[in-house]
């Protein structure tokens, strides 16, 4: 007998009212340094379950016959099955990659220094001078650790779309340059290669012609105006 396993997809609504919780948990503790996966998980599941929230139990499994006595037990329960964010392991898949690809979080490396020194106990040797200040500030002072961190993109970085770009338009497309003529025969494209050269070249010359006659014009226009202004000067000279 083959060996079947049910195992469940991530509730839709487990995501929907993961996604929601941590983005008020990202909200009401915010870090200049990020919060490391492990701070949102435990901030996380402190929040209250959403009233009807309808979480979906993974231990429904196929059973196994093992030589015909006994049958292999079901998958271990996640830590918080009445969670929207049911696991560290549901959190990392399936919540905080989605408000990464959203643009909402992005993990960046950050140093924070370690929590819990170790304290100058009393029963200590005593030391003086110079000494005794080393060893508090050791002890004090505890080197920086590099780690992972979530922390809110800044919408101002986002890069804007760039606006589409115009089409260039392809002189010649109102005779029939670009077109397919695949399915005309050899003799009939060729044919049309020439038309269109010929169409072409006909459009060309009346561009030419038209583009000398607006030259023309505007030529024109600039000696009229010149002899107008020319004019009130010779009058006054007669005068």
């Amino acid at each position: 007998m083959s060996a079947l396993t049910r195992t469940t997809l991530p509730n839709r609504s487990a995501v929907q009212e993961g996604l929601k919780i941590v983005r008020r948990v990202v909200s009401a503790n915010q870090n200049p340094n990020g919060l490391t996966t492990a701070e949102i998980f435990k901030f996380a599941i402190k929040e209250e379950i959403p009233v009807g929230f309808k979480h979906e139990l993974s231990s429904i499994r196929s059973t196994i016959p093992s030589n015909g006595k006994g049958q292999k037990s079901a998958l271990p329960m996640p830590p918080h099955p009445e969670h929207p964010i049911k696991s560290m392991s549901f959190l990392k898949k399936s919540i905080l990659p989605i408000l990464e690809g959203h643009k909402e979080l992005e993990i960046v490396r950050t140093a924070r220094i370690p929590f819990n020194p170790s304290p100058i106990r009393a029963n200590q040797v005593k030391r003086k001078g110079k000494e005794a200040a080393n060893a508090a500030s050791a002890a004090s002072a505890p080197a920086p650790v590099t780690v992972w961190a979530w922390k809110p993109v800044d919408p101002t970085t986002i890069p804007k779309p760039q606006p589409p770009k115009a089409p260039i338009k392809t002189f010649g497309t109102e005779v029939g340059v670009g077109e397919d003529w695949s399915h005309l025969s050899k003799r009939r494209q060729r044919a049309r290669v020439g038309k269109v050269w010929r169409d072409v070249a006909t459009m060309k010359s009346l561009a030419a012609e038209k583009k000398q006659q607006v030259l023309d014009q505007a030529e024109r226009n600039r000696l009229l105006n010149l002899k107008r202004r020319r004019q009130p000067v010779e009058i006054a000279k007669e005068v």
